[in-house]
Parts: C-alpha cells; sequence; structure tokens
C-alpha cells in the first residue's frame, strides 16, 4: 500500500473553468480569482490529508503564513483548468505545500 506522502504526491485538488465573469477586459482572469481557486485546492488537499479544514475539536487551527505566486502564462476566458497539489516539506509545527495550475494543454498557468 502506497504511504501517505506517495498518495498526495501531486494529487488531483481541483477542476475549474475561466468563467468570462471571472476576467478582466482584456479577457484574462484577474488575480483575485486565482487565489480563490488555489484556496478552494487548499480544502480539498487539507481534506485529502486528513486535517480538513471545519473547526476542529481542540484549539489546533491553521493560519496561512507565507504565499509566493508565480504567474507562467495568462489564464484566458474559457481556459479549463486543474490544480494539483503536493506536499513540499513537514515541519514540527508548520506544513509547505504547492498548488501548480494548469490548462487543458497541461501548461503550466500558476504555481503558488
Amino acid at each position: 500500500m502506497a504511504s501517505v506522502a506517495e498518495r498526495v504526491m501531486a494529487m488531483e485538488t481541483l477542476k475549474a473553468v475561466a468563467h468570462p465573469w471571472l476576467c478582466d477586459a482584456m479577457g484574462h482572469m484577474n488575480v483575485q480569482h486565482y487565489t480563490a481557486i488555489f484556496d478552494d485546492a487548499s480544502a480539498h488537499f487539507f481534506g485529502a490529508i486528513g486535517a480538513g479544514v471545519k473547526p476542529p475539536l481542540t484549539e489546533l487551527g491553521w493560519a496561512d503564513v507565507h504565499h509566493e505566486v508565480e504567474f507562467k502564462d495568462e489564464v484566458t476566458s474559457g481556459d479549463l483548468l486543474t490544480v494539483r497539489s503536493h506536499v513540499v516539506k513537514v515541519g514540527r509545527a508548520s506544513l509547505t505545500f504547492r498548488h501548480v495550475m494548469t490548462g487543458r494543454n497541461e501548461g503550466v498557468h500558476a504555481i503558488i
């Protein structure tokens, strides 16, 4: 049986569509919607690794401390998007993970 680390490597965490109402006047997806898509992918990712996003029964929880987004290519209206996520590092009190957004032809649009 695969380990937890092997099961979460490059796990598909979200599929989305760049609807016209998510785009600016030039037809490119607005930055705020990249963040929303990655946030939704995070919720699915946490659920898949057993962390969940519902309030826990204890006083423990998550805090976003640092985000870096690398924009590789424009997302345009109508693009079909997939986000894949994986753990990069597990610390004593931290978890570093990466999301990679690709389009239908597997070109990378953004990495967070």
